[in-house]
């Protein structure tokens, strides 16, 4: 039977460790029909004893030729009704599936996520840009979505932050493939992507409520910081965005091409005169001699520790179910799933988490304190439970 969500997992020698967190997150979510499909770009690694604890995984195996022709053999083997795309080294929190799900059978073609990062010390982080200050949604110029900002907000241009139709998505991935070059395609492939994909949506919805976290860690393609690496991904972007070129854009997306082709310029030439002074040259010809006097733009706030994944859950139940159990200043999901973070991690009352914002509140302080003195919660609240929501009157009654 057809499941109604192919979650495609790309996969080339990741950690282990690493995918196991992708995956656990996914299976841990409340997701109920829906597949897991890994892409595997010719990994050296052997995962079989790690999948086998996945039921829900079917694997592919394949040569190596970058993550541009795993994506398109991911989504090309899809059997969902929707397609979304997770890297192999990021995690996604409880509610983030089932947010775009909403959005999707509302008759979307394309779903747009909330984003964090996930550092090394396991703090996150999300970049507060357009894509996620209020809900939207866009029946027509959908297209424009991706051009907007002209590159400073990856929420517009990333493959794993959005949820596809799958007829829509399958097009798109033929038109890419038929493009492709004849080298490893994997840096600012989902530019390309997403470029074919939103030229032919017709609808896109930016879901507010959840998180997709993107790990930040050395081994990334993007960080380029070997000779090596940077040559590389000069030479993919440099595709990527001369195959952009070559689409009927219009003088207005034009502009905002040549505009987000200097803003990644300037942070090639930044690259380059660290790593090799050699390809400076190279770098700015990329930027057809224009370099971006700005970076990108975003306001990066504090979001949680570890155990984001419980509260995000908690929320989530907060917001779903009936009234009245809010008002009289109790919640019995709270209190279950503190016991529950107290007996199976060990987190007591009395310890502060080491960001210094959040802490576990006790038992015995009421719920309505709880939120209104948790600053973690209260951002959470304010991200997962836009204004004039139901959830958001609910929670007024505690605030």
């Amino acid at each position: 039977m057809r499941p109604e969500l192919s979650i495609v997992v790309c996969v080339y020698d990741t950690e282990e460790s690493y995918l196991k967190e992708c995956l656990g997150s996914i299976v841990r979510s409340d997701l109920s029909d829906y597949e897991i499909v890994i892409a595997d770009d010719g990994s050296h690694k052997d995962y079989s004893a790690l999948l086998a604890a996945f039921p829900a995984v079917r694997y592919l195996k394949l040569e190596h030729r970058g993550l541009s022709a795993a994506r398109v053999a991911g989504a090309q083997s899809a059997e969902g009704k929707y397609i979304a795309f997770a890297d192999s080294d990021d995690k996604v929190s409880f509610s983030y599936y089932s947010r775009l799900l909403e959005a999707m059978r509302r008759g979307r073609d394309v779903a747009v996520g909330g984003w964090a990062c996930l550092t090394e010390n396991s703090i996150y982080r999300f970049s507060l840009d357009g894509t996620m200050r209020k809900p939207r949604v866009l029946t027509e110029n959908v297209y424009d979505f991706f051009f907007e900002r002209a590159g400073r907000e990856h929420s517009r241009y990333v493959a794993w932050n959005k949820m596809f139709a799958a007829d829509l998505l399958k097009g798109a991935v033929g038109e890419m493939k038929a493009c492709l070059p004849d080298f490893p395609l994997g840096y600012a492939e989902d530019v390309l992507l997403s470029h074919f994909a939103l030229r032919r949506a017709n609808s896109l919805e930016v879901v507010q409520g959840g998180w997709y976290f993107y790990r930040l860690h050395g081994g990334q393609m993007v960080r380029a910081d070997t000779a090596e690496k940077l040559a590389d991904n000069l030479r993919c972007a440099c595709f990527v965005f001369d195959e952009i070129e070559k689409s009927p854009l219009g003088e207005r997306r034009a502009k905002a091409l040549r505009a987000w082709r200097a803003l990644l310029a300037k942070d090639f030439c930044a690259r380059a005169e660290k790593v090799s002074p050699e390809l400076l040259r190279e770098a700015e010809a990329f930027g057809h001699g224009r370099a971006a006097r700005r970076g990108f733009v975003s306001t990066v706030h504090a979001l949680f520790p570890d155990n984001l994944f419980e509260y995000d859950e908690l929320l989530h139940e907060i917001a779903v179910q009936g009234g009245g159990t809010l008002s009289g200043g109790g919640c019995a999901y709270f209190e279950q799933e503190l016991a529950r973070l107290q007996k199976e991690r060990g987190i007591t009352a009395e310890r502060v988490k080491r960001d210094g914002v959040f802490s576990v509140p006790a038992p015995k302080i009421s719920l309505k304190n709880r939120l209104r003195h948790n600053k973690a919660l209260c951002v959470a609240a304010d991200v997962l439970f836009p204004p004039g929501g139901r959830a958001r009157e609910r929670l007024k009654l505690l605030w």
